[in-house]
């Protein structure tokens, strides 16, 4: 079996994948917070449960395969807790730069999960041999 093909590693690059998008949402969020009428976007919450439990691989292209768009689909309706400012959007700087540090901080900690489950198994791999 493959490193890539651990389910570990597959949630931990989910993991990151829907980290890099929130920091995405955080910072077109911001770049619109001074905008007349502009909503604010969020992606739906990630959860490992959810992660690991993946589908099964496809051997022929012609098989019907999931019918998802992977992190396209996360996104979510707005955030209901913003009170909307005179302007009309409901955006605040200060939010969407809390979850964008938060975001980042998250990247941090899963590259550095991954990278010590790369050595976990590098270490299984050669005692296995």
């Amino acid at each position: 079996m493959s490193l890539g093909q651990t389910k570990v590693f597959m949630a931990l690059s989910k993991r990151l994948s829907w980290d890099v998008k929130n920091m995405e949402v955080a910072s077109d969020n911001l770049s619109r917070a001074d905008l007349s009428g502009a909503k604010q976007k969020r992606l739906k919450p990630f959860t490992f449960q959810k992660a690991l439990n993946t589908e099964l691989a496809r051997t022929n292209p012609q098989h019907l395969g999931p019918q998802h768009g992977g992190v396209t689909e996360m996104l979510s309706t707005k955030d209901k807790k913003q009170d909307v400012t005179i302007t009309g959007n409901n955006i605040s700087a200060h939010h969407e730069m809390m979850e964008f540090n938060n975001s980042n901080t998250k990247v941090y900690e899963t590259t550095s999960l991954q990278k010590k489950f790369v050595q976990m198994y590098r270490n299984w791999m050669t005692l296995t041999k």
